[in-house]
């Protein structure tokens, strides 16, 4: 029976009877051993970030901290940042790569919670200084919200009635809102009628309300995890304990106490920062929290539910999702079956010409077939451009794909962010094969520099801008700021594994097989015809790359805004079809502007195929300042650097990946094309 808890109560009623066979015929013994084999397999396997833990009824439930963020900021400090209660002995949890990344500092925390006790608790007294009160009074107003943990389960907090209200849709029924986190206070206005205007209150109160999932002997899974925290002046009439001295020798404040203990007394209203006293002057912050047990039919499986269903989850606007990929894949076939037709009327007319034929004189893109595959200039550049795509290209596909499956959900902290960094290391394979590659079909000249730019050329500088936002954060005081560790571990994944797999790449693409030209390249290039405005590389720049951006933008503002407001996404499945949506965009638009290009007898379409796709990332740049102006209202001399610092790393990953994409599809396209057409 304990070897199928993890199994819901249908599955194990399933199993109890299957064992009953165990006393029919052999046949129908050896289907019961096997299905029994079966669901014993099937429940020895656990999710990532799904293995319950049942309590039992005053059993410990462990609580951590996180740390303490702000949208306004984007600089997040550890928890115990603040002058705030800490337990006697501080433990730090064991974090992989990502969650240090992540700038995530887990430590235990100082409320014991025991499986269904409610009792209240004073947690301690803290006195505050000048300079603490400052602190405090500073990310209350740069609204820092502090992140706990409870059986691995982030808090929540409802949000009130007038902030659901603003975030809700026209339309859409009323229901209960929540965001991760709690604010450490508040500023007094008109939703605290019992505050003073532009005062800092400090919330020193936590409601604690856990829901669970009941289980056999009155025990249960914690499925919920909410906090309602409150402002409260509070008194006491008997003496405070004094502090003692603990297993490090050092001053111990007592936590955790009864609250007849020390005589405490709620004297009303909200406590400002300003009127704690401080060292020395008495009274201080006292804090106190307590826990409500409550049963829910939500099971172990959905407890992060909670959050797909927050106003922020709101914004996902699920029929706008479906429309912008139906109108994408409607115009994609269109864009698709009109070239497919116009290529094919063009290959049958120039293959019936004669040489005395008049048609000979027209324009078209046959005319240019002795210099449409000359070299382009710079071709080293583009082929580390390709590689670096290529890179970016599989490390994105393969990280989307494996969240969409589940295998690497966003609730398991952390694990993505180290999958991918992995993926990208391992993606130097194929990124040093394919510029290697694309520089012999470029007829390439130095491929010893080729392989050293293609290894230091993108990795290198996209360190090179971590390693100067991370100055940023050390220099703020940030618990993200990366220890020198990491940062060390992080070079030697790009020296002693990006650097070698790359060259490994390389070497196979030079030794592998290369394209035939279908067409021979005059040693003098032929004479190229006025352009049209509309035809310049600026102009076509432009335009192809708004197709791409506009068939993705829904979603990509869904990511940028998951991202920066901190909340968790979940909604892979539609990011996943967006991605392929956007590729398949990207390689029309490249075969349709490299023909157009063509049509006009000018031959110079290697660097406009990849910029054509590429400027896709500078719509992504855009968009990003007009977010930040709009949405974010970012506060003091980091936050800008951090935003524009990363929102252009992304934007240079993305151009790089529409560029390699169109590149691809338009390379492809002049080859074929030209291998189909009779030229003498």
């Amino acid at each position: 029976r304990d070897r199928y808890r993890t199994i819901d109560g249908r599955d194990r009623a399933r199993c109890a009877d299957r064992a009953t066979a165990v006393m029919a015929p052999p046949a129908r013994r050896l289907a019961a051993a096997l299905a029994i084999l079966s669901l014993h397999c099937c429940g020895a396997i656990h999710w990532p970030g799904l293995r319950p833990t049942s309590y039992l009824p005053g059993d410990l439930v462990p609580m951590r901290v996180n740390k303490l963020t702000s949208v306004h900021t984007q600089v997040p400090y550890s928890y115990d940042s603040l002058p705030f209660c800490r337990p006697h002995r501080v433990l730090h949890a064991a974090e992989n790569l990502g969650e240090v990344l992540y700038g995530s500092v887990i430590e235990n925390a100082p409320f014991v919670l025991r499986f269904g006790k409610t009792d209240l608790k004073v947690l301690c007294r803290v006195e505050m200084g000048a300079e603490e009160r400052k602190v405090w009074t500073q990310r209350i107003r740069e609204e820092y919200r502090g992140h706990l943990l409870l059986d691995n389960l982030p808090v929540a907090t409802r949000l009130s009635n007038a902030a659901a209200s603003a975030s809700r849709p026209a339309g859409r029924s009323t229901g209960v809102h929540y965001e991760r986190g709690y604010r450490v206070g508040f500023i007094g206005g008109r939703e605290a009628p019992e505050s003073v205007p532009g005062r800092a209150y400090v919330h020193n109160h936590f409601e604690f309300a856990v829901s669970y999932y009941p289980t056999e002997g009155g025990g249960g899974r914690i499925v919920g995890f909410e906090l309602r925290p409150a402002s409260v002046q509070y008194t006491h009439s008997r003496k405070w304990p004094d502090d003692f001295e603990g297993a490090d020798h050092q001053a111990k404040e007592p936590l955790n106490l009864l609250p007849e203990a020390v005589g405490l007394k709620a004297v009303g209203g909200a406590l400002a920062v300003d009127d704690i006293g401080g060292i020395g002057g008495g009274g201080g912050c006292i804090f106190t929290y307590n826990a409500t047990w409550a049963p829910s039919a939500v099971p172990y499986s959905s407890r992060w539910d909670l959050f797909l269903y927050m106003a922020e989850g709101e914004s996902v606007h699920w029929f706008s999702l479906t429309g912008s990929l139906a109108i994408s894949l409607l115009l994609a076939g269109l864009v698709a079956a009109i070239m497919a037709r116009t290529v094919r009327r063009d290959l049958q007319r120039y293959n019936a010409l004669d040489e005395t034929d008049e048609l000979l004189h027209e324009v078209g893109w046959k005319y240019c077939h002795t210099d449409v595959l000359r070299p382009p200039p710079r071709p080293l550049a583009l082929a580390v451009c390709v590689g670096g795509g290529v890179q970016l290209l599989c490390m994105t596909a393969v990280s989307i794909l494996v969240a969409a499956l589940g295998l690497l959900s966003p609730t398991s902290r952390g694990r993505l962010l180290t999958a991918t960094l992995l993926l990208f290391t391992a993606a130097g394979l194929p990124a040093g094969y394919a510029a290697a590659w694309v520089y012999r079909q470029m007829h390439g000249r130095q491929p010893y520099t080729l392989i050293v730019a293609a290894a230091c050329a993108f990795p290198g500088a996209f360190f090179a801008l971590f390693l100067l936002l991370d100055t940023v954060l050390w220099a703020a005081g940030s618990s993200s700021a990366v220890p020198f560790g990491t940062m060390l571990l992080l070079l030697l994944m790009w020296l002693c594994l990006d650097g070698p797999l790359v060259v490994c790449g390389a070497w196979m693409g030079f030794k592998a097989p290369q394209w035939e030209e279908p067409v021979y390249t005059n040693a003098i290039p032929r004479q190229i015809p006025s352009q049209p405005l509309l035809a310049t590389p600026l102009a076509t720049a432009l335009l192809g790359g708004l197709l791409p951006f506009g068939s993705a933008s829904i979603e990509l503002a869904i990511v940028v805004s998951s991202v920066w407001m901190q909340r968790i996404y979940f909604v892979f499945g539609f990011l996943l079809l967006m991605v392929l949506m956007m590729g398949v965009i990207c390689a029309e638009v490249g075969i349709v502007m490299a023909y157009l290009q063509l049509c006009r007898e000018d031959y110079r379409w290697w660097w406009r195929a990849f910029a054509n796709t590429a400027s896709a990332g500078g719509y992504l740049f855009v968009y990003a300042i007009v977010y930040a102006r709009s949405e974010l209202q970012l506060h003091g001399a980091a936050a800008p650097v951090l935003y524009y610092g990363y929102m252009g790393a992304a934007s240079l990953g993305v151009a790089l990946m529409t560029g390699t994409v169109g590149f691809a599809a338009a390379y492809a396209f002049v080859y074929h094309i030209y291998a189909a057409v009779k030229v003498d």
